[in-house]
C-alpha cells in the first residue's frame, strides 16, 4: 500500500499532501545535420519535477520553509517502476504560504497554511 511509503526529505516523514503532481523528462540536444535531419542526442532520462501543496500547521510550515532553504535535498519517495522507495536528490523551489482564512484565531497554533512548491531533480 503506498500509506507504506511515506514520502521523506532530509529524512524527515512528510505529511501527505492535498496533491501531488510529478512530471518525467528527457533531457536532450536536438541539431539539425547539413542533410536537415534531426540528430539528438539524450543526456538524461527521467528527471523528475513534482509540484506539491500541503494544508498544514505552523509547525510544519516552519519544517518546509527550513527544507526549502537547503540545497540539495535527499527525496526518498515511492517509485512505480522500482515498486519501493527511490532517493532522488532534488531542490526546492517556488515556494509559497498562505494563511488560511480565520485560522489565526486557532489555539495551539499560529494558523493554517497553504505552501505549494516544486521539488526539481539535479
Amino acid at each position: 500500500m503506498l500509506k507504506d511509503y511515506p514520502l521523506k526529505i532530509n529524512g524527515i516523514k512528510i505529511i501527505t499532501a492535498e496533491s501531488w503532481r510529478e512530471e518525467r523528462a528527457v533531457v536532450e540536444n536536438i541539431y539539425q545535420t547539413e542533410a536537415g535531419t534531426d540528430q539528438v542526442s539524450v543526456t538524461r532520462r527521467d528527471k523528475m519535477t513534482v509540484s506539491a501543496s500541503y494544508r498544514c500547521s505552523s509547525r510544519w510550515l516552519k519544517i518546509f520553509l527550513e527544507l526549502s532553504k537547503t540545497d540539495p535535498l535527499s527525496v526518498d519517495m515511492y517509485d512505480a517502476e522500482a515498486e519501493g522507495y527511490k532517493t532522488r536528490i532534488m531542490r526546492m523551489r517556488n515556494f509559497r504560504s498562505d494563511l488560511a482564512k480565520q485560522s489565526e484565531r486557532l489555539e495551539r497554533t499560529e494558523g493554517i497554511w497553504d505552501v505549494s512548491f516544486t521539488l526539481e531533480e539535479f
